[in-house]
């Protein structure tokens, strides 16, 4: 019998089988997910430093006004905010050497949350494979109290099924609280799921954060979208909620898009002319802050070239079959204005009513 001896034959294999090692072993998805998807964006050369509004974010935790939600377009690094949100609150990681060079590192606030709050991290599309029906609010509930009852086995739970009652289960024997993180809270609206599963989903919603009995237990919510949090009626079924949005961003005004200075060192860093990415890409004034889309500015640095970025997502295809269907005239106004005409538009009445 011939007999050979295995092994890596480098480092670059070993780290490879080792880093597929560990995730294989991670348990958890949802729960406490970790610091990896911000590791991978920060070692990124085209990374920019938002951290600094992590400390804005710290002054509401566990306060009356933890209710957060980020109302912006598509492109703006939601995404990229929430996943650095998650690597600095989860518990379970060490995320010390991720941030200790960025700006939050200077803040006081630091060291008082990094690593030491439970997080539960999902974007809304993780749950759609698994419902085939649509209504994902059982998935969340299954796959996420799974999680918990796993990560608190010393918590003698009585039911079985629903989030609401195991966070208050575990609230009560631990005094564990909890920091959420919702991405794409609006995907079934945007996606036009029949009306019975966006109900179901915001009924959802609203029984874990306008609780009363289980608000201890929830020391932060933060949300992303694009539309305004539902409303039921005339009244929001999560009024309890702080909307950041285009129209009034306050604090968070300089924490998702990038600043005309961010922009200008990318330039220099790259080697690209500021001014003509400022004469594709400018265009937004929040709380007088000049912000950028950073999809665009991202994926032009990357190709190294100026280009209608928008125009090849998918986000930029869903509005071009909605302006075509020419609702209240929108189609006609567009035309109108690509010949140079200005439209008068009152957008603080709009309602999202589903």
């Amino acid at each position: 019998m011939n007999m050979f001896t295995l092994g890596f034959p480098n480092e670059e294999t070993r780290s490879c089988f080792h880093k597929i090692f560990a995730e294989s072993q991670r348990k958890n998805k949802f729960v406490n997910p970790g610091n990896e998807i911000f590791k991978q964006a920060k070692n990124s050369p085209l990374f920019v430093d938002k951290s600094h509004a992590i400390a804005s974010i710290n002054r509401i935790v566990r306060t009356y006004d933890s209710r957060v939600c980020v109302t912006r377009p598509c492109g703006f690094g939601k995404t990229t905010f929430a996943n650095m949100l998650a690597a600095y609150y989860s518990k379970d990681c060490d995320s010390r050497h991720l941030f200790n060079n960025l700006k939050i590192a200077n803040d006081p606030s630091f060291e008082k949350y990094l690593n030491k709050l439970n997080v539960i991290h999902f974007n809304v599309a993780d749950f759609l494979e698994y419902s085939q029906i649509g209504d994902i609010v059982p998935e969340i509930n299954t796959r996420i109290v799974s999680e918990l009852k796993s990560l608190f086995p010393q918590v003698n739970y009585y039911s079985d099924d629903k989030l609401v009652c195991t966070l208050g289960q575990i609230y009560s024997a631990t005094s564990e609280q909890f920091v959420f993180i919702i991405d794409d809270y609006d995907l079934l609206v945007r996606r036009r799921f029949p009306e019975e599963n966006i109900i179901s989903f915001f009924h959802f919603m609203i029984g874990l954060f306008k609780n009363s009995n289980i608000a201890p237990a929830i020391a932060l919510v933060y949300i992303t979208g694009i539309l305004p949090v539902m409303r039921t009626a005339s009244q929001s079924g999560l009024n309890n909620f702080r909307e950041y949005s285009m129209l009034g961003s306050y604090r968070l005004a300089d924490s998702v898009g990038f600043t005309k200075e961010e922009v200008n060192e990318l330039c220099k860093a790259q080697d690209m002319n500021f001014e003509e990415c400022k004469r594709r890409y400018n265009g937004y004034n929040l709380n007088g802050e000049e912000i950028y889309n950073s999809f665009s500015v991202i994926r032009a640095m990357r190709n190294r070239e100026f280009s209608n970025n928008q125009i090849d997502s998918v986000a930029f295809e869903v509005v071009g079959n909605l302006i075509r269907q020419n609702f209240k005239g929108i189609l006609d106004d567009i035309k109108f204005m690509l010949d140079g005409g200005r439209i008068e538009v009152n957008v603080t009445s709009y309602l999202n009513a589903k």
